[in-house]
Order: structure tokens, then C-alpha cells, then sequence
């Protein structure tokens, strides 16, 4: 699990902004090309969005990621996306 780290200025306490963020990352993965995006799980706080799921692949888990950075919004993104291959054995992580 990593956690992107480029926050900028006060956390601010907005639940409709929260949830505004979150429909917008929902909807940013649902048009994603890769089907298995369209599956995780998504909640935001002042900004900084969690990603929850298993996905086939690193190379998938990696596209959930920027997909969601790519958001207006997003300040920072926590990473709880687990890559497991189609036989149930979880992938190995590549070195970044």
C-alpha cells in the first residue's frame, strides 16, 4: 500500500465536498477501459481519496491510481488495492 504525498494547505471538514469528490472519482473509474477499475471501492476526506478492491493485476492497480490523481480535487491518494492473479495468489510488487 503506498500513500501520495503532495498536500497542500489546512484539511478542511466538508461532507458534501467529500461525497461531490468522491461521485466524481466513481465516475472517472466506471469510464476507465479496464472493467476490474469499475469495482473498487472509493471514499474521500478533505481531499484525500482511499481506493479499496482486488484487481488482476499490479499494471491495473497502478491504472486505478492515476485515474484517480487525475481528479480535480484529489490532494492525496491512499492506496488499499490489492493485485491478485486469476488463480487467488496475490502478484508480486515491482520495485519503483
Amino acid at each position: 500500500m503506498t500513500t501520495s504525498t503532495r498536500l497542500c494547505g489546512p484539511l478542511r471538514d466538508d461532507p458534501e465536498a467529500d461525497d461531490e469528490l468522491q461521485q466524481r472519482v466513481l465516475m472517472y473509474l466506471t469510464t476507465a477501459d479496464h472493467i476490474s477499475v469499475r469495482s473498487l471501492a472509493v471514499s474521500a476526506h478533505s481531499g484525500i481519496v482511499t481506493l479499496c478492491g482486488t484487481v488482476p493485476t499490479f499494471y491495473v492497480r497502478q491504472l486505478a491510481i492515476a485515474c484517480a490523481g487525475r481528479v480535480a480535487g484529489v490532494r492525496a491518494i491512499i492506496d488499499r488495492i490489492e493485485a491478485r492473479l486469476n488463480n487467488g495468489q496475490q502478484e508480486p510488487v515491482r520495485p519503483k
